[in-house]
């Protein structure tokens, strides 16, 4: 088990405790923020508490420490990976806040020896041991412009700052920002090193949150069906799909993860005059909700998806992805039925002008995400890449692999691909804007040198990958 995979363990086991025993000191951390009949939650600053308790146990020093100056010294290459940081609900971002989400991104190579950040702290990869916390002011990044989530760079615009500062970024989320880095040589003069270039994601305040919508319907309004979904979805070269949608009565009928599909779930209830959701119940006695398909004849249909191609889509605009559901319903009443035909034939009308707004993410590519073995999941699986210097071209396998899980037996999995195969051009042929970047996922660049491949994400991806295993060069 790496440090990594460590320091995981110990903050979901730190975070099980914490919640298991002051779950009510929790729940008085989640912030609700409600805006145009979207419900975002957001998680309070306990959980950066718990975070920031594991990294301290994990990160203490080492016996024998060695500063940044020293081990950043010589001849420096430096990779900046897929960073990513996310806009408040004020649409609003501070420069610290991307400078933090960057260095923890990048990575450190000196005389063959590697370096990691995590947290602000440099760690040597070979031994784990803590270098010197403080990255952040070891790194000089400049800000370059701004442009949105799928566009092409030449769209790119200048910045705009909400002070003069400039140290809190006007932005809307689902925005790609470019930057340059590189060493500080006032802080490590004996350093010598390329600038390098990067983008990171803006990611949208929705982003990773479950997003909730009342429809009300009935005589007076009095009846609602809740609708929860995920506030973003991750783009995978294909269309967005729907997951299993069903009747939820908690958050649990959403994950809030963002992956390429949408999940919802709904809930049917009766208002109350100060707006109280009270469940529905189609039975007195036994209590039962309602489901999406019952013995009311009420069935909501697979939601329908628009405009979901539109990588760097959100929650404005005409080309905003949104999906649509449809209703069918018995016109006989049945038993105990507490809602009228009616009711029905209203949540119905309801249903078919509302629109349900969501974010399509760019997708993230990075030397993490990168695999030569085809059995693990949620990675890039890289296979047989063939480089041709003379035609500058590179062919191949690469394609997202995730889980696949069987309805019909509990915890068993299956490997499948996840979108396309990426579609990937020269870094010269992107540049010239040929016909083939309209097309194109990303470009590579050969470094002959080290015999590895750089592949950096455009359009719907971003970020940056350095392969190295699996290449045939002609």
């Amino acid at each position: 088990m790496n440090l990594r995979s460590k320091k995981m363990t110990a903050l979901l086991l730190s975070a099980s405790l914490v919640f298991s025993f002051n779950s009510a000191a929790f729940a008085e951390e989640v912030e609700i923020s409600e805006t145009d009949g979207v419900i975002l939650y957001e998680a309070g600053e306990a959980e950066a508490e718990i975070y920031e308790e594991a990294a301290e146990v994990d990160d203490a020093a080492p016996a024998t420490p060695v500063d940044a100056a020293h081990a950043l010294s010589g001849n420096v290459t430096i990779k900046c990976g897929a960073p990513y940081v996310k806009v408040s609900v004020d649409d609003i971002v501070t420069v610290s806040d991307i400078n933090l989400a960057i260095v923890d991104e990048l990575s450190f190579e000196i005389d063959k020896k590697s370096y990691r950040v995590d947290k602000d702290i440099l760690i040597d990869n070979e031994n784990n041991a803590v270098i010197e916390k403080g990255v952040v002011d070891k790194v000089d990044i400049s800000l370059n412009k701004i442009r949105s989530a799928g566009a092409l760079v030449s769209d790119a615009k200048d910045i705009k700052y909400k002070d003069d500062s400039k140290k809190v970024i006007d932005a809307h989320g689902n925005q790609v920002i470019s930057f340059t880095a590189g060493i500080n040589k006032t802080k490590i003069p004996g350093a010598k090193f390329d600038i390098i270039t990067g983008e990171i994601l803006l990611k949208d305040a929705f982003s990773g949150s479950v997003s909730q919508q009342r429809v009300y319907f009935g005589k007076d309004k009095k009846y609602a069906v809740v609708i929860k979904y995920d506030g973003a979805v991750e783009y995978r070269g294909s269309n967005v799909s729907v997951t299993s949608h069903y009747y939820s009565t908690s958050e649990d009928g959403v994950s809030g993860d963002v992956d390429g599909a949408v999940g919802v779930s709904a809930g049917f209830y009766k208002v109350s005059s100060n707006e109280e959701l009270i469940p529905l119940m189609l039975d007195k006695d036994n209590k039962s909700p309602y489901f999406w398909k019952d013995d009311t004849g009420i069935t909501l249909k697979k939601p329908k998806i628009y405009n979901a191609k539109t990588v760097g889509g959100r929650n404005d605009g005409s080309t905003a992805p949104y999906f649509t559901i449809k209703m069918s319903y018995s016109k006989k009443k049945t038993e105990n039925d507490v809602l009228e035909i009616s009711d029905k034939a209203d949540l119905k009308r309801e249903l078919e002008k509302t629109k349900f707004y969501f974010t399509v993410e760019p997708r993230r590519i990075s030397t993490e995400l990168i695999t030569y073995k085809k059995s693990v999941p949620d990675k890039y699986y890289v296979n047989k890449l063939t480089v041709n210097t003379s035609k500058n071209t590179l062919k191949g396998n690469i394609q997202f692999r995730g889980s696949k899980y069987n309805k019909s037996n509990l915890n068993v999995r299956s490997l499948t691909n996840v979108g396309k195969k990426l579609n990937v051009i020269s870094k010269s042929e992107f540049e010239s804007n040929g016909k083939n970047v309209k097309k194109a996922d990303a470009y590579f660049e050969y470094d002959s040198s080290d015999k590895t491949v750089t592949l950096t994400g455009i359009k719907g991806y971003y970020g940056t990958a350095v392969i190295n295993d699996k290449i045939t060069v002609k």
